[in-house]
């Protein structure tokens, strides 16, 4: 009897363990998606830095060959620094996606997120579908009563230069 009490008391330390290891992985999962938020802003001002450097560059004015040359250096150094921030940007963005996705999953809520993306995906093309067709239709409109319109300005000069006729 006493082997059957020490297996029924490892399976509910077993089970106590799983649990304690699920909460530590739930707050290793945060932990990492924070240190990546941390990332992604460093790395976002120095794409910003490394933006700032290629217009102030581009904008000289200068034309002297030392000048152009120093202009072609900090171009291209600031190009390739912008191109190596993207390509990280992209990266750290991908990996949160993934452990955002895994942490959904373990919490449970992984489905009601991807509703929700979904529905805010929907609504989002439906509102532009319809600022684009109001647009459209206000520029039909406009075509459409161009000639009411032209007509009734070519009205108006003429009661107007009527009127100043009879003035004089």
């Amino acid at each position: 009897m006493d082997i059957n009490k020490k297996q029924k008391r490892n399976k509910s330390t077993a089970i106590s363990q799983v649990i304690d290891l699920k909460q530590t992985n739930i707050k290793a999962i945060k932990d990492e998606i924070a240190i990546i938020d941390k990332e992604i802003i460093e790395l976002m001002s120095g794409l910003f830095e490394a933006k700032k450097v290629q217009i102030k560059s581009a904008l000289n004015t200068n034309n002297n060959f030392l000048f152009k040359l120093q202009r072609k250096f900090i171009s291209s150094a600031a190009t390739q620094s912008a191109y190596w921030h993207e390509n990280n940007l992209k990266n750290l963005y991908q990996k949160r996606k993934f452990l955002q996705i895994n942490l959904e999953k373990i919490t449970g809520t992984y489905w009601k997120n991807k509703i929700k993306r979904i529905f805010f995906i929907t609504i989002l093309i439906f509102i532009i579908a319809l600022v684009i067709s109001l647009i459209l239709m206000g520029i039909l409109l406009t075509a459409y009563l161009l000639p009411l319109l032209l007509f009734g300005g070519f009205v108006y000069i003429l009661i107007q230069n009527k009127v100043i006729r009879r003035r004089r």
